[in-house]
């Protein structure tokens, strides 16, 4: 159990799964299927809006269209690890500040 703390994200199995007998597997249109991640099947980079550096556009209703994005989906990068793992860190500080601030 302890080598686990010493491995980087991508190294470790938690990091890729997939959901072969989901209806919609794959989401997302790919050339590779063996590599579709469904760890984030809903996009924790999806609220950084245009800064989530995903491949997404913005519907004429205003709505984030990332229907041609694999960010979230591929294997394991160390970037979009760092960005998602950045990500939670500050929702979880505004959660604690909100909770202060009696929200």
């Amino acid at each position: 159990m302890r080598d686990v703390h010493s491995k980087k994200p991508e190294e470790c199995q938690y990091s890729f799964t997939q959901h072969k007998t989901c209806e919609f597997f794959p989401c997302h249109k790919t050339e590779h299927p063996e590599d579709f991640n469904c760890l984030f099947c809903y996009c924790p980079l999806y609220t950084l809006g245009s800064h989530c550096g995903g491949n997404f556009v913005y519907l004429d209703s205003g709505v984030k269209d990332c229907s041609n994005c694999l960010v979230p989906h591929g294997r394991p990068r160390p970037a979009h690890s760092e960005k998602i793992c950045r990500l939670c860190h500050v929702s979880g500080q505004a959660l604690h500040q909100g909770a202060d601030e009696g929200l």
